[in-house]
C-alpha cells in the first residue's frame, strides 16, 4: 500500500509532462522505447529490426522514438555498436515518463518492438542486405590480433559452434524469469551437452576449418587434443567483443535455439540447427537456418518416440515449457554424437556445394511436410519449411508414422 501511494504520487507529479507530450502530438508524434537489451539475441533483434523496418515503416519514420536503455546490458560491444547507429538514453527519468504514460494508459506514445513482428520480419531480410551494426577499424585489428593468440592463423576460416545450458540466465539473471513460472528451468528443454559436439568439431578441424567454441558462462568445458578445436568460451581472451567478432566473421555457426543466432544471420553468415525443440519448427525463426535437426519426443512410461503427428495432436504440441514435457508424460530426446556426425558431414558437403540428398530422401522431406501441414494448427502455421537433414529423416522414418 505505501509503494502503491508512493507511485500515485510521483505520476502526479509527472503528470504535466505527461499532459504535454500529448498536446503537441498534432505537431510531433513522441514516443517512448525500453529497448530490451538483457539478452543478447533479443538485443540484436530489436537494433536491426528497428532500422530496418523504419526505412519502410511511416508509422516509425513519422515520429519521433526515444529509446532508453534496459537495467542489464548483455554486450557491452554490441550497446557501443548500437549507440553508432541510433540514439539510445540513460533510463534515468524516461523510464519514470514510460511508466507514466502506461499509467495514464497513453499506449500509443509507447513502443513496443515486439508488438510490431520485428524478429520474424528480420529473418526475411535478402541475404546481401548490409548490417546497420559494424565495427571501427581500431576494433577489428584489436579483435584480429586476438584471433591468432588464440591459435588460428591469418586468413585461415573458423566456425562456431554452441550449446545452449542454463548457466547464463542462472548467473546473469538468477531472478529475472517470469513470475509465474518460478525459475529459469522451463527453458531446460533447449539445453544439451557440449560433449555431443566434440565428433563432429574434430570432423571439421579434419576438413582444415578451425572451430572455435563460444558461449558465455558455461557449464562445462569442452576437452579435444585436436588443437584446431578451441574451447574460446573457457579461455582468457573471451569478451564482449570477441563474442561479437567471432560470430560475424565465422564461416558458419553450428547451435541449437539460442539467442547467438541471431548475430550471425544478420551478418549474413549459415546457421545450422541442432537439438531443435520438435514443438517449435513450426516457428518462422528457424527460416533462418539453412540446415536443422530437432529432438524427438519419447513417452516416459513405454519409452516410445512419438511421430510427428502424434506430437501436433498433443496437449503440448507448441510449448515452450520444458515443465509441460513432464506434466504430460514425454521427455525431450537429445541429439547423439553419431546423428550430429552424419549431420555435420552433410553440412561440410553443403558448404561446398555438394549434393546432399537423393531422390528418396526428397520423398522423405515431402511427405514429412504434407503431414506436418495435414495435422499443425493453421493459425500457427506461417508456411516455414526449414530443411531437415536427409540423413536424420532416413534414420528417424517413424516420425512418419
Amino acid at each position: 500500500m505505501i509503494n502503491n501511494f508512493f507511485k500515485k504520487i510521483f505520476f502526479l507529479l509527472i503528470f504535466p509532462i505527461v499532459f504535454l507530450i500529448c498536446q503537441i502530438k498534432p505537431l510531433i508524434h513522441i514516443k517512448f522505447c525500453d529497448l530490451y537489451t538483457r539478452r543478447f539475441g533479443d538485443f540484436i533483434d530489436q537494433v536491426e529490426g528497428y532500422l530496418w523496418h523504419k526505412k519502410r515503416d511511416k508509422s516509425l519514420s513519422n515520429c519521433y522514438i526515444i529509446f532508453f536503455w534496459d537495467f542489464i546490458i548483455s554486450n557491452k560491444q554490441l550497446k557501443k555498436m548500437t549507440k553508432r547507429v541510433m540514439k539510445v538514453y540513460p533510463r534515468f527519468f524516461f523510464s519514470g515518463v514510460y511508466k507514466a504514460l502506461l499509467f495514464y494508459k497513453k499506449y500509443d506514445h509507447i513502443l513496443y518492438l515486439d508488438d510490431l513482428n520485428f524478429s520474424p520480419s528480420l529473418q526475411l531480410i535478402n541475404m546481401k542486405t548490409k548490417p546497420h551494426l559494424h565495427f571501427t577499424q581500431k576494433e577489428l585489428n584489436k579483435a584480429k590480433k586476438i584471433v591468432n593468440e588464440l591459435g588460428v592463423p591469418e586468413e585461415k576460416d573458423w566456425i562456431c559452434i554452441h550449446n545452449r545450458d542454463s548457466q547464463y540466465l542462472e548467473k546473469t539473471m538468477p531472478n529475472d524469469y517470469p513470475r509465474n513460472i518460478g525459475s529459469w528451468s522451463y527453458h531446460n528443454h533447449r539445453d544439451f551437452s557440449v560433449e555431443t559436439l566434440k565428433e563432429s568439431a574434430e570432423f571439421f578441424a579434419s576438413k582444415g576449418l578451425y572451430v572455435l567454441r563460444i558461449g558465455t558462462h558455461v557449464r562445462e568445458k569442452l576437452q579435444s587434443e585436436n588443437k584446431k578445436v578451441i574451447d574460446y568460451a573457457n579461455t582468457k581472451f573471451r569478451n564482449d567483443l570477441m563474442d561479437v567478432f567471432l560470430l560475424s566473421k565465422c564461416k558458419f555457426l553450428l547451435s541449437g535455439d539460442a539467442g547467438v543466432t541471431v548475430f550471425p544471420m544478420v551478418f549474413n553468415k549459415p546457421i545450422f540447427g541442432l537439438n531443435i525443440s520438435s514443438t517449435q519448427i513450426h516457428d518462422p525463426r528457424f527460416c533462418r537456418y539453412s540446415l536443422l535437426i530437432f529432438k524427438r519426443l519419447r513417452n516416459i512410461s513405454t519409452g516410445k518416440l512419438l511421430s510427428i503427428r502424434e506430437i501436433l495432436q498433443s496437449k503440448f504440441a507448441y510449448t515452450t515449457n520444458a515443465h509441460t514435457f513432464k506434466e504430460n508424460g514425454v521427455e525431450p530426446v537429445n541429439n547423439t554424437s553419431q546423428e550430429i556426425l552424419l549431420y555435420s558431414q552433410e553440412i561440410n558437403k553443403q558448404i561446398n556445394r555438394e549434393k546432399i540428398e537423393n531422390d528418396e530422401d526428397l520423398k522423405i522431406q515431402k511427405s514429412f511436410w504434407s503431414i506436418y501441414e495435414k495435422y499443425v494448427d493453421k493459425k500457427k502455421n506461417n508456411h516455414i519449411f526449414p530443411k531437415i537433414s536427409p540423413s536424420f529423416l532416413r534414420n528417424n522414418l517413424d516420425l512418419l508414422n
